[in-house]
């Protein structure tokens, strides 16, 4: 039976690998938390990615409707973007996965943050 983590990590690779599939434009929405525009692109991703460290530094919990600590969180982000065959997307800065998961944790590095492996 699937855990929280594994749902969790379900959706987000699913999110991530329909829009990487589909080549679709559109941004992350800046109105509400979380909110996913179609059109993944590094300076988008690398802003949701930046606004979901900030929150949790405030303490903040994470921005999904099951009760998961940031430690879930972060490591079904891991899990998701290892297993998603789409990423990273095409003319990405990003070369490989662990490049994508290392500008994570180097955001999390620099709020004082653990880096969750």
């Amino acid at each position: 039976m699937l855990n929280r983590i594994h749902i969790v990590a379900l959706l987000i690779a699913s999110t991530f690998l329909c829009l990487s599939l589909s080549n679709i434009q559109g941004q992350f929405d800046g109105r509400d938390k979380g909110t996913l525009v179609p059109n993944v692109d590094d300076e988008a991703w690398m802003k949701f990615i930046n606004r979901q460290v900030a929150e949790e530094a405030l303490g903040h919990k994470p921005p999904t409707k099951s009760n998961i600590k940031w430690k879930e969180y972060w490591r079904s982000w891991f899990d998701e973007i290892r297993m998603s065959r789409g990423m990273p997307w095409r003319d990405s800065r990003f070369k490989t996965k662990e490049e994508m998961i290392a500008y994570i944790k180097n955001q999390r590095k620099a709020h004082g943050l653990p880096s969750y492996n």
